[in-house]
């Protein structure tokens, strides 16, 4: 999913007159920079902190609302997977942004991001726009294609995070049956 926003969120961020960041974040972290770059973001943010062990969704968006808050981000993007709904809606409180999640259509129309989500049991498609200084928008997977990466990466850099610990913990992991 974070290709396809990387590549789909070069488009709009031309058409805004914006740039492009992505985050990486975790365990790992530093060795997607160069995949998200190669997808369309100008820059990467990364960071491997202890306190992002397991992703908890409450850490998570703390980094994300920080790197948001850093760079003055208009619009942020996350995949509409169950972890992204919880994200974005966090997120957004943090930020102080209106979010839309379930996404499946996103389009610029009178210079600003509007979402397409089904209404109604699926009967219909609303189009939603958030009027606030920051805009989440948590879209479906699969709603963009994914074009070819193109040479040369984005600049990564190391953003500059308070973060703390989770006071989720985890207790046990099970295989589905």
């Amino acid at each position: 999913v974070a290709r396809e926003l990387a590549f789909k969120g070069r488009e709009f961020a031309a058409a805004l007159g914006l740039g492009l960041a992505a985050a990486a974040l975790g365990e790992g972290a530093a060795g997607r920079a160069a995949d998200l770059g190669a997808h369309g973001a100008d820059t990467i943010y990364v960071s491997e902190d202890a306190a992002l062990a397991g992703l908890q969704a409450d850490v998570v968006a703390d980094a994300l609302a920080q790197i948001a808050a850093q760079t003055a981000a208009a619009y942020v993007l996350i995949g509409s997977t169950r972890r992204g709904k919880e994200l974005a809606g966090r997120l957004a409180q943090k930020l102080g942004a209106g979010a839309v999640s379930d996404v499946n259509s996103l389009v610029l129309t009178d210079g600003q991001l509007v979402g397409g989500r089904y209404a109604l049991g699926g009967n219909t498609v609303a189009e939603e726009r958030i009027d606030t200084a920051v805009k989440v928008f948590a879209v479906m997977p699969k709603t963009f294609e994914v074009g070819e990466p193109q040479a040369g990466a984005g600049a990564v850099e190391t953003p500059a995070l308070s973060l703390t610990p989770s006071k989720v913990s985890v207790v046990d992991r099970r295989a589905k049956e």
